[in-house]
C-alpha cells in the first residue's frame, strides 16, 4: 500500500512538473512576443516623434517666410488704379513742361 501511493504520489509530481514546464514555456513565449512588441512599439514612436519635430522645424520655417513676406508687403507701397493714373498724369505734365510732348 505504501509502495502504491508511493508511485501514485512520484506520477502526480512528474505529472505536475510537466504541466509547470509547460506553463513556464508559454511564459516564456508570451514574454517574448510582449517585449518584441513593445521595443517595435517604442522604435515606431521614436520614429513619429523624429517625423514630428521635422514637420514643426518645417512649420516654423513657412511662418517666418511668411511673416516676413507679409512685413515685407506692408512697407511696399500699394499699386492702385489711381496711384498709376496719377503718375501718368504727373510724368505727362513732366514732358509738356519740358517740351517733348504737345497737347
Amino acid at each position: 500500500a505504501i509502495r502504491e501511493g508511493m508511485v501514485s504520489l512520484r506520477s502526480e509530481v512528474s505529472g505536475i512538473s510537466k504541466d509547470l514546464q509547460s506553463l513556464t514555456g508559454r511564459f516564456d513565449e508570451n514574454k517574448y512576443f510582449i517585449d518584441k512588441s513593445l521595443k517595435d512599439k517604442s522604435l515606431e514612436i521614436d520614429l513619429l516623434r523624429s517625423q514630428i519635430t521635422a514637420l514643426e522645424t518645417q512649420i516654423k520655417k513657412m511662418q517666418t517666410k511668411l511673416s516676413s513676406k507679409s512685413e515685407i508687403d506692408l512697407l511696399r507701397p500699394q499699386i492702385t488704379a489711381k496711384s498709376i493714373c496719377s503718375s501718368l498724369h504727373r510724368l505727362q505734365r513732366q514732358e509738356i513742361q519740358r517740351g517733348e510732348r504737345k497737347i
